[in-house]
């Protein structure tokens, strides 16, 4: 059955530049840090979110899926809030998805937003792992919001055929660029692009925003690895650290 949990967050959104600091070169690792640490799943769930930012991201509350942390909003194509999730149910979960709404400081509610399966991934996510994705508003009042809340949905499953999460191999900076390898690690084809959504965070944890590349390769064969992108024009200066996953498509 699915399950709803409602987050408040009070936040005010600043906007502006702060200066960044240098990056460096650090290669995907899952860090112990974490009283969360994902469990791990086995066959074809072997794919979590991971990166060097994972460290940062904060504990959700326990025995739910909660919103964890969200970011400025972004005029893209209609107005954005990134949004990290973690579940703590203490079972795997599939099938997310985001009901978000706004309100100014008067308590009026002055736009609501949804994002399902495309727009959030890892698309199974193990007990204690996150997640990472956007909620689309459409409304120009959304610089007017001082306080968002969150509703989370989502069921128990190991699958969410025919997207699957694909295994990151590698990732690093190199200069100004995140240069990485996506692995199919199922016992069968990818057999569209495979998307990589990633999250860029400050040093001090602060999400910045996410957003998705796709690889250049149209189809992945098992066991295959695929280089990835993310340029320079795709990074803004304050990216910091990052945290990312995978996603392909294979019908059965």
């Amino acid at each position: 059955m699915p399950r709803r949990i409602l987050t408040a967050l009070f936040l005010v959104i600043a906007l502006g530049s702060g200066t960044a600091s240098a990056r460096v070169s650090t290669p995907v690792a899952n860090p112990a840090t974490n009283d969360a640490t994902p469990t791990g799943l086995t066959g074809d769930a072997t794919a979590e979110l991971v990166g060097p930012g994972l460290a940062l991201l904060p504990l959700g509350e326990p025995d739910t899926a909660t919103v964890v942390l969200t970011g400025p909003y972004i005029f893209q194509h209609g107005t954005h809030i990134p949004f990290v999730i973690q579940n703590r149910t203490g079972e795997t979960v599939t099938n997310i998805a985001v009901a978000a709404s706004a309100y100014a400081d008067d308590n009026e509610l002055i736009g609501t937003g949804q994002a399902g399966q495309a727009l959030i991934q890892p698309v199974v996510v193990a007990p204690g792992g996150y997640a990472i994705g956007t909620v689309g508003f459409g409304t120009p009042r959304l610089a007017e919001a001082v306080r968002f809340a969150f509703e989370v949905d989502w069921v128990a499953g190991t699958s969410a055929d025919p997207f699957y999460d694909l295994s990151i191999a590698s990732a690093s900076f190199e200069g100004d660029r995140i240069v990485g390898e996506v692995r199919n690690q199922l016992a069968r084809p990818v057999t569209y692009y495979a998307s990589v959504m990633y999250a860029c965070l400050s040093q001090e944890g602060d999400l910045l925003y996410v957003e998705t590349v796709f690889t250049d390769a149209k189809s992945i064969d098992p066991g295959e690895t695929v280089p990835f992108l993310i340029d320079e024009h795709a990074i803004g200066d304050p990216c910091e650290l990052f945290v990312l996953t995978a996603e392909g498509f294979s019908p059965g």
